[in-house]
């Protein structure tokens, strides 16, 4: 009985694709003649770039304007006037340095290294420095610092 074409036989199978194939072929001839897109056609605009803003406002001025930039940031100095520039905020740097550490008192061992142990004044202020330090020592234990522990 399957072999006479009973039920689920090949040629029930081969029939729905037969069927299919005729659907496809009438709606092939009932297609239009004419390409879908012909570019010789000219009630058709070409391809056209638009830009649409938050506003929903179409600007295709601002497309056409940013076209051809390109998408990093551009150098606004040259690489001599960089330079130029940070040498002089280096010397300036220099320059305010030195001027600060000028009048400050240094420990008195850092005067015996440099050899200026006998200059009095420097020694009279390194030595209030250092005694100023020991102070602070005194006052601030070690360990004693913001602990969270109140």
């Amino acid at each position: 009985p399957a072999a006479a074409g009973g039920s689920g036989g090949p040629s029930r199978a081969h029939g729905r694709f037969d069927s299919e194939a005729e659907d496809t072929r009438m709606r092939a001839r009932a297609a239009p003649e004419h390409p879908v897109f012909d570019p010789e056609d000219p009630a058709r605009p070409g391809i056209s770039v638009v830009h649409i803003d938050p506003t929903f406002n179409v600007r295709r001025e601002q497309v056409k304007a940013t076209i051809f930039r390109p998408g990093h940031r551009l150098p606004t100095m040259s690489l001599e006037e960089f330079a130029d520039k940070e040498r002089a905020e280096a010397e300036e740097r220099a320059r305010k340095q030195a001027a600060a550490e000028e009048g400050r008192p240094v420990h008195y061992r850092d005067l015996a290294e440099m050899g200026r142990e006998d200059d009095e004044e420097e020694v009279d202020k390194s030595t209030l420095k250092d005694r100023n330090w020991d102070d602070w020592k005194d006052d601030h234990t070690k360990g004693t610092g913001n602990t969270k522990r109140i």
